[in-house]
């Protein structure tokens, strides 16, 4: 539920803070790109979770490690959960990427269209 409210709030105010014409002291400014994370593990396909965007965090992994056990005995599960779903996403972004020193990965999934001048091609 509280990832619910935050993306709401949060898309509320992303748009409010674009918005022409609204009466305030600031200038609107450019409505920024917004990536959903996969905050329903292990069930985000379940979930209509369509990822399109992959990081490769083999780099911080034991950094994001320690912050899930910060979590405590409530949540130990994650510990578990995300080193599968990292592990399963690493391997999906070494298959699109062709990089195969990705060991860990997170997936998003992006709000908005990409706009740009070109494709947004690897240029590995």
């Amino acid at each position: 539920m509280d990832h619910d409210t935050t993306w709401q709030l949060v898309t509320r105010a992303a748009q409010i803070a674009s918005a022409p014409g609204l009466e305030s002291e600031l200038s609107p400014t450019r409505r920024p790109a917004l990536f959903l994370f996969e905050a329903t593990v292990p069930l985000t396909e379940l979930e209509g979770f369509n990822p399109d965007f992959y990081v490769d965090i083999t780099d911080v992994w034991e950094t994001k490690v320690a912050a899930l056990k910060a979590f405590g005995r409530a949540q130990s599960f994650l510990v578990d959960w995300y080193t599968d779903v990292a592990r399963q996403r690493a391997f999906q972004a070494q298959r699109l990427s062709g990089r195969a020193q990705i060991r860990y990965a997170e997936a998003f999934e992006r709000t908005s269209p990409w706009v740009g001048s070109r494709l947004p091609m690897d240029d590995v």
